[in-house]
């Protein structure tokens, strides 16, 4: 017998198979009753006809049918998020290598050449004073 969480896990895919099934069954039935298998198989019962037996059977087949697609489905997930992982720490290895390799570069530019880096880095501290004091003044 197909259980409240399989109906649960895979609604949205039973659904469009029961409509299919049973045609004269409308969106708001099926809404209606999201979640509460024994009213849901009782309203499909009342408003086709059919036993419940044999629409517990066709449920549970419908079921059945569509947890490969859902274990595909997660499975292509799980893959994604686990490429999508790796790229992320890819690309962060590479950032910290770049980073590493510029700050090995300054550091080498300060020792050939100290007096021009420390007039630069006058000259930066110069700008960036006017312009944090011009934006101060800008909000006043």
């Amino acid at each position: 017998m197909i259980t409240k969480e399989q109906l649960n896990g895979g609604w949205t895919e039973l659904k469009g198979r029961v409509k299919k099934h049973w045609g004269d069954i409308s969106d708001d039935e099926l809404t209606e009753f999201e979640g509460s298998l024994e009213e849901f198989v009782g309203m499909i019962e009342r408003k086709t006809g059919e036993a419940r037996g044999e629409i517990e059977k066709w449920l549970q087949q419908a079921q059945d049918g569509a947890e490969p697609l859902l274990n595909r489905a997660a499975n292509f997930a799980r893959h994604y998020s686990e490429d999508a992982a790796d790229a992320i720490s890819h690309s962060a290895a590479a950032a910290s290598e770049r980073f590493n390799e510029g700050r090995a570069e300054a550091e080498q530019m300060v020792k050939r050449r100290p007096m021009e880096s420390v007039a630069v880095a006058f000259g930066v501290g110069i700008v960036a004073g006017a312009v944090v004091g011009l934006l101060a003044r800008s909000r006043t």
